[in-house]
This record gives C-alpha cells, structure tokens and sequence, in this order.
C-alpha cells in the first residue's frame, strides 16, 4: 500500500526499527530489528507499507486492491506465475 509521506506515522515500534539503503539509496527500508520484519519503505515520493504488518480486518484487507510486481522476471504489473503462496 502507497500513501503519502504525512499520512503515515509509525505508532509504535519506532524505538526497534531499523533502516537500510542500497544501490542509490533512493528507498529506506524498514524493519523491526528484533523479528526482522519489514513494515514499510519511505521514498521521497511516499512510504510503500506492507499490508501484512498492518491491524485490518478481514473484510479491509480482502477489499484492498493487488498490484503485481513479479520483480524476478521484470515483469511488473504482471503476477507471478504461481501465486497461491501469496
């Protein structure tokens, strides 16, 4: 899920949370560095969360709309072929 960068705040965590850049350090990815856990990515842009570090209901999170990114196969926009790990 993208958002923008002032409607995100972390709630808690924050105290345990790492971050790391690499190649042009464009992206800090962030994770719990007790669990390693990634929660989310900041950008300039925006932060990317991932939906699986977050408290929604079932109904919110099986209405939330997917978009593929099979980065593998540089087939973004596409799913992968085998999805039912996901």
């Amino acid at each position: 899920m993208f958002t923008p960068r002032a409607g995100f705040h972390v709630l808690s965590g924050e105290a345990v949370m790492s971050r790391y850049r690499f190649g042009q350090e464009r992206i800090a990815h962030c994770f719990c560095a007790v669990c390693g856990v990634k929660t989310h990515g900041e950008t300039p842009d925006g932060v990317a969360v991932m939906v699986a570090a977050l408290d929604l209901s079932p109904e919110v999170f099986a209405g939330l709309e997917l978009i593929w990114f099979d980065g593998a196969n540089d087939k973004f926009g596409e799913p992968p072929a085998i999805t039912s790990y996901l």
